[in-house]
């Protein structure tokens, strides 16, 4: 549809989750991230290069919350 992962993220904060996503600057399609943003106000942009460490920096944190 065009939409398809924007209408996923917007899925996975419906349930609750971290939405993550591509910034603008490394995204090959430049109008994706901006349609994600319309849909899910509070979600996270980062590098391409920067997903994995910010899902892993989400995990640890959480990670430590819950144990403590």
């Amino acid at each position: 549809s065009g939409f398809d992962g924007a209408e996923g993220l917007e899925e996975v904060a419906r349930m609750g989750g971290i939405a993550i996503a591509q910034d603008q600057m490394t995204s090959l399609c430049k109008t994706m991230p901006g349609s994600a943003k319309e849909r899910v106000k509070d979600s996270i942009y980062v590098a391409d290069n920067n997903i994995a460490a910010t899902i892993y920096n989400i995990y640890k944190k959480n990670s430590a919350a819950i144990q403590n």
